[in-house]
Protein backbone atom coordinates (compact mmCIF):
# COMPACT_ATOMS: atom_id res chain seq x y z
CA UNK A 1 0.00 0.00 0.00
CA UNK A 2 3.15 2.71 0.83
CA UNK A 3 4.67 1.70 -2.67
CA UNK A 4 1.23 2.47 -4.33
CA UNK A 5 0.90 5.25 -2.50
CA UNK A 6 4.49 7.28 -3.63
CA UNK A 7 3.53 5.63 -6.87
CA UNK A 8 0.38 7.72 -7.25
CA UNK A 9 2.20 11.05 -5.43
CA UNK A 10 4.92 11.08 -8.01
CA UNK A 11 2.86 10.95 -10.94
CA UNK A 12 0.36 14.01 -9.08
CA UNK A 13 3.77 16.19 -9.30
CA UNK A 14 3.94 15.22 -12.80
CA UNK A 15 1.01 16.82 -13.74
CA UNK A 16 1.36 19.91 -11.92
CA UNK A 17 1.68 23.17 -14.28
CA UNK A 18 4.54 25.00 -14.73
CA UNK A 19 3.23 27.75 -12.65
CA UNK A 20 2.84 26.49 -9.37
CA UNK A 21 5.92 26.62 -6.92
CA UNK A 22 6.55 23.74 -5.00
CA UNK A 23 7.96 24.42 -1.77
CA UNK A 24 10.22 22.02 0.10
CA UNK A 25 12.73 24.45 1.66
CA UNK A 26 14.28 27.66 1.40
CA UNK A 27 17.73 26.70 -0.53
CA UNK A 28 15.32 24.10 -3.14
CA UNK A 29 13.57 26.96 -3.96
CA UNK A 30 16.49 29.79 -4.36
CA UNK A 31 17.92 27.05 -6.26
CA UNK A 32 14.77 26.56 -8.45
CA UNK A 33 14.26 30.57 -9.24
CA UNK A 34 18.03 30.87 -10.34
CA UNK A 35 17.61 27.97 -12.91
CA UNK A 36 14.78 29.65 -14.19
CA UNK A 37 16.34 33.11 -14.62
CA UNK A 38 18.72 31.12 -16.86
CA UNK A 39 16.54 29.17 -18.96
CA UNK A 40 14.82 32.39 -19.79
CA UNK A 41 18.00 34.19 -20.64
CA UNK A 42 19.83 31.18 -22.77
CA UNK A 43 16.70 29.40 -24.31
CA UNK A 44 19.34 26.93 -26.32
CA UNK A 45 22.49 25.13 -25.99
CA UNK A 46 24.27 22.29 -26.96
CA UNK A 47 24.24 18.72 -25.19
CA UNK A 48 26.99 16.71 -26.36
CA UNK A 49 30.14 17.75 -28.04
CA UNK A 50 32.06 16.52 -30.82
CA UNK A 51 33.68 12.79 -30.53
CA UNK A 52 37.28 12.58 -31.65
CA UNK A 53 36.93 8.90 -32.02
CA UNK A 54 33.90 8.87 -34.71
CA UNK A 55 34.05 12.42 -36.00
CA UNK A 56 30.66 12.26 -35.76
CA UNK A 57 28.54 15.34 -34.31
CA UNK A 58 26.36 14.47 -31.71
CA UNK A 59 22.50 15.48 -31.53
CA UNK A 60 21.26 18.45 -29.86
CA UNK A 61 18.32 18.98 -27.52
CA UNK A 62 16.70 22.13 -26.44
CA UNK A 63 17.96 23.27 -22.76
CA UNK A 64 14.40 23.14 -21.55
CA UNK A 65 14.18 19.36 -22.01
CA UNK A 66 17.63 18.88 -19.90
CA UNK A 67 15.98 21.24 -17.49
CA UNK A 68 13.43 19.27 -16.82
CA UNK A 69 15.31 15.77 -17.02
CA UNK A 70 17.23 17.84 -13.65
CA UNK A 71 14.38 19.01 -12.32
CA UNK A 72 12.38 15.49 -12.06
CA UNK A 73 15.58 14.01 -10.79
CA UNK A 74 15.94 16.58 -8.05
CA UNK A 75 12.02 15.59 -7.17
CA UNK A 76 12.76 11.80 -7.00
CA UNK A 77 15.64 12.53 -4.58
CA UNK A 78 13.51 14.49 -2.33
CA UNK A 79 10.39 12.31 -2.56
CA UNK A 80 12.63 9.58 -1.50
CA UNK A 81 13.38 11.73 1.62
CA UNK A 82 10.53 11.93 2.46
CA UNK A 83 8.69 9.18 1.46
CA UNK A 84 5.80 7.18 3.72
CA UNK A 85 7.76 3.78 5.02
CA UNK A 86 5.03 1.09 7.08
CA UNK A 87 5.64 1.13 10.88
CA UNK A 88 5.33 -2.31 12.19
CA UNK A 89 3.56 -2.96 15.03
CA UNK A 90 2.80 -5.82 17.59
CA UNK A 91 -0.64 -6.43 15.78
CA UNK A 92 0.47 -6.78 11.94
CA UNK A 93 3.44 -9.52 13.15
CA UNK A 94 0.78 -11.22 15.33
CA UNK A 95 -1.02 -11.57 12.06
CA UNK A 96 1.74 -12.61 10.05
CA UNK A 97 2.38 -15.33 12.34
CA UNK A 98 -1.22 -16.55 12.34
CA UNK A 99 -1.12 -16.98 8.36
CA UNK A 100 2.14 -19.14 9.00
CA UNK A 101 0.43 -21.27 10.73
CA UNK A 102 -3.02 -21.05 9.42
CA UNK A 103 -2.52 -22.51 5.56
CA UNK A 104 -0.61 -25.56 6.56
CA UNK A 105 -3.36 -26.14 9.21
CA UNK A 106 -6.03 -25.59 6.88
CA UNK A 107 -4.39 -27.98 4.59
CA UNK A 108 -4.28 -30.75 6.63
CA UNK A 109 -7.97 -30.45 8.02
CA UNK A 110 -9.57 -30.22 4.20
CA UNK A 111 -7.31 -33.58 3.10
CA UNK A 112 -9.00 -35.14 6.31
CA UNK A 113 -12.64 -34.11 5.52
CA UNK A 114 -12.05 -35.47 1.76
CA UNK A 115 -10.55 -38.79 3.13
CA UNK A 116 -13.03 -39.32 5.98
CA UNK A 117 -15.79 -38.41 2.83
CA UNK A 118 -13.97 -40.85 0.45
CA UNK A 119 -13.79 -44.27 3.19
CA UNK A 120 -17.60 -43.23 3.77
CA UNK A 121 -18.57 -43.40 -0.22
CA UNK A 122 -15.88 -45.71 -1.16
CA UNK A 123 -15.66 -47.95 1.42
CA UNK A 124 -14.65 -51.93 0.32
CA UNK A 125 -17.20 -53.56 0.88
CA UNK A 126 -15.83 -56.55 4.02
CA UNK A 127 -16.79 -59.98 2.74
CA UNK A 128 -20.01 -61.71 4.57
CA UNK A 129 -19.53 -65.16 6.16
CA UNK A 130 -23.47 -65.24 4.53
CA UNK A 131 -22.56 -65.00 1.26
CA UNK A 132 -19.58 -66.98 1.17
CA UNK A 133 -21.69 -69.95 2.79
CA UNK A 134 -23.44 -70.18 -1.25
CA UNK A 135 -20.02 -69.46 -3.10
CA UNK A 136 -20.37 -72.34 -6.20
CA UNK A 137 -22.75 -74.03 -3.87
CA UNK A 138 -24.02 -75.87 -6.81
CA UNK A 139 -21.20 -76.55 -8.38
CA UNK A 140 -19.87 -77.90 -5.09
CA UNK A 141 -22.38 -79.91 -3.87
CA UNK A 142 -21.24 -79.52 -0.55
CA UNK A 143 -24.83 -80.71 0.24
CA UNK A 144 -27.24 -83.03 -1.26
CA UNK A 145 -30.42 -81.76 -2.78
CA UNK A 146 -32.30 -83.94 -0.47
CA UNK A 147 -30.75 -81.48 2.43
CA UNK A 148 -31.76 -78.27 0.58
CA UNK A 149 -33.70 -76.49 2.06
CA UNK A 150 -34.56 -77.31 5.72
CA UNK A 151 -30.75 -77.58 6.36
CA UNK A 152 -30.05 -74.44 4.98
CA UNK A 153 -32.71 -72.07 4.84
CA UNK A 154 -35.08 -73.66 7.84
CA UNK A 155 -34.84 -70.37 9.91
CA UNK A 156 -35.22 -68.11 7.10
CA UNK A 157 -38.63 -66.22 7.60
CA UNK A 158 -39.90 -64.03 4.17
CA UNK A 159 -39.81 -60.68 4.56
CA UNK A 160 -41.73 -58.11 1.74
CA UNK A 161 -38.13 -56.68 0.26
CA UNK A 162 -37.17 -56.90 -3.31
CA UNK A 163 -33.07 -57.44 -3.95
CA UNK A 164 -32.68 -55.23 -6.45
CA UNK A 165 -29.81 -56.31 -9.49
CA UNK A 166 -29.36 -59.07 -7.89
CA UNK A 167 -26.98 -60.48 -10.73
CA UNK A 168 -24.58 -58.16 -9.16
CA UNK A 169 -24.61 -60.24 -5.93
CA UNK A 170 -21.78 -62.60 -5.36
CA UNK A 171 -24.44 -65.57 -4.90
CA UNK A 172 -27.48 -64.64 -7.37
CA UNK A 173 -30.85 -65.96 -6.07
CA UNK A 174 -29.56 -67.40 -2.96
CA UNK A 175 -27.97 -64.75 -1.15
CA UNK A 176 -31.78 -62.87 -1.48
CA UNK A 177 -33.82 -66.13 -0.42
CA UNK A 178 -30.96 -66.54 2.45
CA UNK A 179 -32.29 -62.62 3.70
CA UNK A 180 -36.09 -64.03 3.07
CA UNK A 181 -36.58 -61.33 -0.11
CA UNK A 182 -39.58 -62.61 -2.02
CA UNK A 183 -38.42 -60.92 -5.17
CA UNK A 184 -35.65 -60.59 -7.22
CA UNK A 185 -34.57 -59.00 -10.12
CA UNK A 186 -32.72 -59.35 -13.42
CA UNK A 187 -31.91 -57.36 -16.38
CA UNK A 188 -32.23 -59.05 -19.71
CA UNK A 189 -30.35 -58.84 -22.71
CA UNK A 190 -31.49 -60.64 -26.18
CA UNK A 191 -28.95 -61.93 -28.27
CA UNK A 192 -28.65 -65.21 -30.57
CA UNK A 193 -32.01 -66.17 -29.37
CA UNK A 194 -31.08 -66.68 -25.72
CA UNK A 195 -31.66 -64.21 -22.91
CA UNK A 196 -28.38 -62.76 -21.15
CA UNK A 197 -28.27 -61.31 -17.88
CA UNK A 198 -26.48 -58.06 -17.57
CA UNK A 199 -27.06 -54.36 -16.13
CA UNK A 200 -25.66 -53.45 -19.42
CA UNK A 201 -25.36 -55.54 -22.69
CA UNK A 202 -21.29 -55.41 -22.46
CA UNK A 203 -21.76 -56.79 -19.16
CA UNK A 204 -23.88 -59.41 -20.75
CA UNK A 205 -21.65 -62.98 -20.76
CA UNK A 206 -22.16 -66.55 -22.07
CA UNK A 207 -22.07 -67.68 -18.31
CA UNK A 208 -24.64 -65.48 -17.39
CA UNK A 209 -27.84 -66.50 -19.13
CA UNK A 210 -31.29 -66.26 -17.77
CA UNK A 211 -32.09 -69.83 -17.27
CA UNK A 212 -28.23 -70.77 -16.06
CA UNK A 213 -28.87 -68.14 -12.73
CA UNK A 214 -32.17 -68.51 -12.15
CA UNK A 215 -34.43 -70.63 -14.01
CA UNK A 216 -32.74 -73.74 -13.70
CA UNK A 217 -32.13 -73.11 -9.65
CA UNK A 218 -35.82 -72.38 -9.19
CA UNK A 219 -36.58 -75.76 -10.74
CA UNK A 220 -34.27 -77.60 -8.70
CA UNK A 221 -35.45 -75.64 -5.46
CA UNK A 222 -38.98 -76.08 -6.15
CA UNK A 223 -38.58 -80.01 -7.37
CA UNK A 224 -37.15 -81.01 -3.54
CA UNK A 225 -39.89 -78.41 -2.29
CA UNK A 226 -42.55 -80.90 -3.83
CA UNK A 227 -40.93 -84.08 -4.08
CA UNK A 228 -42.58 -87.13 -1.72
CA UNK A 229 -40.22 -86.45 1.19
CA UNK A 230 -41.23 -83.27 2.24
CA UNK A 231 -43.92 -83.44 5.07
CA UNK A 232 -45.87 -80.60 3.56
CA UNK A 233 -49.22 -82.33 2.02
CA UNK A 234 -51.47 -79.32 0.35
CA UNK A 235 -53.35 -79.22 -2.90
CA UNK A 236 -50.98 -76.74 -4.16
CA UNK A 237 -47.39 -76.46 -5.10
CA UNK A 238 -44.99 -75.27 -2.31
CA UNK A 239 -43.20 -72.22 -2.70
CA UNK A 240 -39.05 -71.84 -2.27
CA UNK A 241 -39.40 -70.90 1.94
CA UNK A 242 -39.27 -73.76 4.02
CA UNK A 243 -41.31 -71.92 6.84
CA UNK A 244 -43.90 -70.03 4.62
CA UNK A 245 -44.40 -72.22 1.66
CA UNK A 246 -47.52 -70.96 0.41
CA UNK A 247 -45.27 -67.50 -0.45
CA UNK A 248 -45.22 -66.95 -3.73
CA UNK A 249 -41.73 -65.41 -5.71
CA UNK A 250 -41.92 -62.91 -7.76
CA UNK A 251 -39.26 -62.67 -10.77
CA UNK A 252 -38.60 -59.37 -11.85
CA UNK A 253 -37.43 -59.67 -15.12
CA UNK A 254 -36.15 -56.04 -17.04
CA UNK A 255 -36.24 -55.71 -20.62
CA UNK A 256 -33.34 -54.06 -22.14
CA UNK A 257 -34.13 -55.20 -25.77
CA UNK A 258 -36.84 -54.52 -27.63
CA UNK A 259 -40.35 -56.18 -26.28
CA UNK A 260 -41.65 -58.37 -28.62
CA UNK A 261 -38.52 -60.16 -29.55
CA UNK A 262 -37.70 -60.74 -25.77
CA UNK A 263 -41.40 -62.04 -24.92
CA UNK A 264 -41.11 -65.42 -27.37
CA UNK A 265 -37.96 -65.80 -26.01
CA UNK A 266 -39.00 -65.71 -22.31
CA UNK A 267 -42.36 -67.19 -22.94
CA UNK A 268 -39.94 -70.21 -24.26
CA UNK A 269 -37.29 -70.54 -21.57
CA UNK A 270 -40.47 -70.82 -18.87
CA UNK A 271 -41.54 -73.93 -19.64
CA UNK A 272 -39.94 -75.93 -17.68
CA UNK A 273 -42.16 -74.08 -14.78
CA UNK A 274 -45.18 -74.13 -16.65
CA UNK A 275 -45.36 -77.40 -17.73
CA UNK A 276 -45.33 -78.42 -13.56
CA UNK A 277 -47.89 -75.93 -12.97
CA UNK A 278 -45.40 -73.51 -10.81
CA UNK A 279 -46.19 -70.59 -12.62
CA UNK A 280 -49.08 -67.93 -11.52
CA UNK A 281 -51.44 -66.98 -14.10
CA UNK A 282 -54.53 -65.32 -15.33
CA UNK A 283 -56.96 -67.67 -16.03
CA UNK A 284 -59.65 -65.44 -17.83
CA UNK A 285 -60.90 -64.61 -14.87
CA UNK A 286 -58.96 -64.96 -11.95
CA UNK A 287 -55.11 -64.85 -10.88
CA UNK A 288 -54.36 -68.05 -9.86
CA UNK A 289 -51.05 -67.50 -7.72
CA UNK A 290 -47.95 -70.50 -7.73
CA UNK A 291 -44.55 -70.79 -6.45
CA UNK A 292 -43.28 -68.29 -9.13
CA UNK A 293 -44.46 -65.09 -10.35
CA UNK A 294 -42.78 -63.55 -13.38
CA UNK A 295 -43.29 -59.69 -13.75
CA UNK A 296 -41.85 -58.10 -17.20
CA UNK A 297 -40.72 -54.12 -16.43
CA UNK A 298 -38.43 -51.96 -18.27
CA UNK A 299 -39.14 -52.06 -22.46
CA UNK A 300 -42.07 -54.06 -21.78
CA UNK A 301 -45.23 -52.73 -22.76
CA UNK A 302 -49.21 -53.62 -21.75
CA UNK A 303 -50.04 -53.74 -25.60
CA UNK A 304 -47.44 -56.45 -26.25
CA UNK A 305 -48.70 -58.23 -23.03
CA UNK A 306 -51.91 -58.25 -23.96
CA UNK A 307 -51.87 -58.75 -27.47
CA UNK A 308 -53.23 -62.45 -28.36
CA UNK A 309 -52.42 -64.32 -24.60
CA UNK A 310 -55.96 -64.90 -23.00
CA UNK A 311 -54.53 -66.88 -20.75
CA UNK A 312 -50.98 -65.27 -19.24
CA UNK A 313 -48.52 -66.23 -17.14
CA UNK A 314 -46.04 -62.96 -17.75
CA UNK A 315 -47.49 -59.80 -16.01
CA UNK A 316 -46.64 -55.78 -16.25
CA UNK A 317 -44.83 -53.54 -14.21
CA UNK A 318 -47.33 -50.72 -13.90
CA UNK A 319 -46.24 -47.20 -13.41
CA UNK A 320 -47.36 -46.32 -9.95
CA UNK A 321 -47.08 -42.74 -10.78
CA UNK A 322 -49.59 -42.78 -13.45
CA UNK A 323 -51.96 -45.59 -12.44
CA UNK A 324 -55.38 -43.27 -12.92
CA UNK A 325 -56.42 -43.36 -16.54
CA UNK A 326 -59.27 -41.42 -17.95
CA UNK A 327 -61.15 -44.56 -19.11
CA UNK A 328 -60.90 -45.93 -14.89
CA UNK A 329 -64.97 -45.78 -13.43
CA UNK A 330 -64.10 -47.12 -9.76
CA UNK A 331 -64.54 -50.96 -10.59
CA UNK A 332 -62.58 -51.09 -13.43
CA UNK A 333 -58.75 -50.25 -14.37
CA UNK A 334 -56.78 -50.09 -16.92
CA UNK A 335 -53.96 -51.72 -15.09
CA UNK A 336 -55.40 -54.65 -12.76
CA UNK A 337 -54.67 -57.99 -11.66
CA UNK A 338 -55.05 -59.57 -15.10
CA UNK A 339 -52.22 -57.76 -17.04
CA UNK A 340 -50.39 -56.70 -14.04
CA UNK A 341 -48.49 -57.39 -10.90
CA UNK A 342 -46.16 -54.93 -9.77
CA UNK A 343 -46.73 -51.48 -9.91
CA UNK A 344 -43.26 -49.13 -9.71
CA UNK A 345 -41.35 -46.07 -9.85
CA UNK A 346 -38.20 -44.58 -9.41
CA UNK A 347 -38.69 -42.66 -5.93
CA UNK A 348 -36.97 -39.49 -6.76
CA UNK A 349 -39.50 -39.14 -9.80
CA UNK A 350 -42.25 -39.92 -7.80
CA UNK A 351 -41.76 -37.93 -4.54
CA UNK A 352 -39.27 -35.77 -5.64
CA UNK A 353 -35.69 -35.16 -3.61
CA UNK A 354 -35.39 -35.10 0.20
CA UNK A 355 -34.58 -32.89 2.81
CA UNK A 356 -31.78 -33.73 5.03
CA UNK A 357 -34.72 -34.00 7.64
CA UNK A 358 -36.30 -36.58 5.71
CA UNK A 359 -39.36 -36.77 4.23
CA UNK A 360 -42.33 -33.57 4.11
CA UNK A 361 -46.10 -34.05 5.07
CA UNK A 362 -46.68 -33.31 1.10
CA UNK A 363 -44.41 -36.35 0.37
CA UNK A 364 -45.82 -38.54 3.06
CA UNK A 365 -49.24 -37.65 2.06
CA UNK A 366 -48.23 -38.05 -1.77
CA UNK A 367 -46.74 -41.89 -0.69
CA UNK A 368 -50.04 -42.65 0.87
CA UNK A 369 -52.14 -41.50 -1.75
CA UNK A 370 -50.07 -43.67 -4.86
CA UNK A 371 -50.17 -46.89 -2.44
CA UNK A 372 -53.35 -46.63 -2.01
CA UNK A 373 -54.20 -46.50 -5.86
CA UNK A 374 -51.99 -49.17 -6.51
CA UNK A 375 -53.81 -51.40 -3.78
CA UNK A 376 -57.48 -50.13 -5.20
CA UNK A 377 -56.37 -52.64 -8.48
CA UNK A 378 -54.68 -55.24 -6.37
CA UNK A 379 -51.22 -54.46 -7.35
CA UNK A 380 -48.28 -54.37 -5.28
CA UNK A 381 -46.42 -51.11 -5.33
CA UNK A 382 -42.61 -50.46 -5.03
CA UNK A 383 -40.08 -47.57 -5.20
CA UNK A 384 -36.87 -48.41 -6.97
CA UNK A 385 -33.98 -45.71 -6.65
CA UNK A 386 -34.22 -45.54 -2.91
CA UNK A 387 -31.51 -43.43 -1.40
CA UNK A 388 -28.29 -45.23 -0.32
CA UNK A 389 -26.35 -43.02 1.85
CA UNK A 390 -26.28 -41.58 4.06
CA UNK A 391 -27.25 -44.99 6.01
CA UNK A 392 -29.39 -43.00 8.36
CA UNK A 393 -31.30 -41.08 5.56
CA UNK A 394 -31.95 -45.04 4.07
CA UNK A 395 -33.05 -46.10 6.75
CA UNK A 396 -35.37 -43.28 7.51
CA UNK A 397 -36.73 -44.07 4.37
CA UNK A 398 -37.28 -47.83 4.57
CA UNK A 399 -39.16 -47.35 8.21
CA UNK A 400 -41.64 -44.90 6.54
CA UNK A 401 -42.27 -47.14 3.54
CA UNK A 402 -42.52 -50.34 6.23
CA UNK A 403 -45.40 -48.45 8.45
CA UNK A 404 -46.84 -47.00 4.61
CA UNK A 405 -47.50 -50.88 4.06
CA UNK A 406 -45.17 -50.68 0.78
CA UNK A 407 -45.53 -54.12 -1.03
CA UNK A 408 -42.06 -54.46 -1.77
CA UNK A 409 -38.98 -53.23 -0.16
CA UNK A 410 -36.47 -52.08 -2.76
CA UNK A 411 -33.20 -52.80 -1.33
CA UNK A 412 -29.81 -52.93 -2.46
CA UNK A 413 -27.86 -54.05 0.93
CA UNK A 414 -29.09 -57.46 1.91
CA UNK A 415 -26.91 -56.87 5.15
CA UNK A 416 -28.82 -54.53 6.72
CA UNK A 417 -32.22 -55.78 5.77
CA UNK A 418 -30.63 -59.04 7.85
CA UNK A 419 -29.81 -56.92 10.79
CA UNK A 420 -33.11 -55.46 10.85
CA UNK A 421 -32.03 -52.48 13.04
CA UNK A 422 -32.16 -49.15 10.77
CA UNK A 423 -30.64 -46.77 12.58
CA UNK A 424 -31.30 -43.86 14.68
CA UNK A 425 -33.86 -41.35 12.58
CA UNK A 426 -36.42 -43.20 12.20
CA UNK A 427 -38.00 -42.76 16.03
CA UNK A 428 -39.14 -39.07 14.88
CA UNK A 429 -40.67 -40.18 11.46
CA UNK A 430 -42.78 -42.70 12.74
CA UNK A 431 -44.36 -40.77 15.04
CA UNK A 432 -44.54 -37.65 12.15
CA UNK A 433 -46.03 -41.05 9.97
CA UNK A 434 -48.71 -41.45 13.16
CA UNK A 435 -49.69 -38.38 13.61
CA UNK A 436 -50.12 -38.12 9.80
CA UNK A 437 -52.45 -40.76 9.87
CA UNK A 438 -54.80 -39.01 12.09
CA UNK A 439 -55.02 -35.99 10.51
CA UNK A 440 -57.34 -37.60 7.84
CA UNK A 441 -57.28 -37.46 4.15
CA UNK A 442 -57.56 -33.99 2.69
CA UNK A 443 -54.88 -34.73 0.49
CA UNK A 444 -55.93 -37.74 -1.12
CA UNK A 445 -59.05 -36.44 -1.65
CA UNK A 446 -57.47 -34.05 -2.99
CA UNK A 447 -55.72 -36.19 -5.86
CA UNK A 448 -59.01 -37.33 -6.51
Amino acid sequence: MARYLRKMYFCRLLTLPSAIEIRIDEDDRDTDDLELLALSADPTSPTSSRSEDDELLGPYRPARVQHANTWLERMSSVWSKYQLRPIPNASNLCTRRILQFAYPFSLIVTGAVISWIIILLWRPNALDPFDDFFTNFWEQRLLSKSQYPSDIFGSVLPIPCHSHNDYWRRTPLFAALGSGCISVEADVWLRDDNLYVGHTEHAASPSKTLQGMYINHLVEILDHMNSDTTHWKRNTPNGVFYNDPQQTLTLLIDFKSEAGEIWSVLYHQLRPLRERGWLTHWNGTHRIERPVTVVATGNADLHTLVNGHHIRDIFLDAPLNALEHFSDDGESFLYNVSNSYLASVKFLKALGPLSPTGFSDDQIQKLRFQIRCAKERGLVPRYWGIPRWPTGLRDEVWTVLIQEEIGLLNVDDLRAVRKGRWGSWSHGVVKRVRRLRHQGSRFSKGMH
